[in-house]
């Protein structure tokens, strides 16, 4: 099976200004036992900055198509989904994405339960696209979190546009790093 180089693949992602999270699959997210993908559990700040008319919306569960776009040219239609305010812990919200396409995708493999996943967002007048990459080796793995620190379960580590620039003079590094806990999503 082929092998991805993922450093080459994350450096295009992050030249394309993409919002780039990396995260650890759950089994329960993957199908678990039920067979039933739960979808990818994302922050809820990352998924209202791809599509903030999600806020806007009535209705507890709003959605937005996304274009999937897998690291080896595979290509699915997908959906984010902002799941209602809710109260106490919920009282934030809760965010996935789903692929919908058929169990085939490394987005609905159980087998996949524990990988490292990275999804590189854009949107554009077309739409929201996600690329991603589903790391298949240990080696894979590695060459991310060299660029990206470690990525541990439960955790998401998201390269974005919040890292603004304080003048036209600062060389700052547009992109800087968040780790955030599940908890916080």
């Amino acid at each position: 099976m082929n092998e991805v180089d993922a450093t080459d693949w994350l450096v295009k992602a992050i030249r394309d200004a993409r919002i780039i999270c990396a995260k650890r699959l759950a089994y329960p997210e993957l199908g678990g036992d039920d067979g039933r993908p739960d979808g990818l559990h994302l922050p809820g700040n990352l998924i209202l900055d791809l599509a903030p008319e999600l806020r806007l919306r009535g209705g507890n569960d709003r959605t937005a198509p996304v274009a999937l776009v897998g690291a080896f040219g595979d290509t699915n239609a997908g959906v984010l989904v902002w799941h209602g305010l809710g109260s106490g812990k919920d009282s934030q919200g809760r965010a996935r994405l789903h692929d919908l396409s058929g169990v085939a995708s490394p987005l609905r493999d159980p087998e996949n339960s524990g990988a490292l996943a990275v999804l590189a967002f854009e949107r554009s007048r077309r739409g929201i696209q996600c690329d991603y990459v589903v790391c298949r080796t240990i080696k894979e793995e590695d060459q991310i979190e060299d660029r990206l620190g470690p990525v541990d379960p439960g955790y998401a580590v998201i390269w974005g546009a919040h890292a603004a620039r304080v003048s036209a003079d600062d060389r700052l590094p547009r992109w800087l790093p968040l780790e955030m806990p599940a908890d916080e999503w």
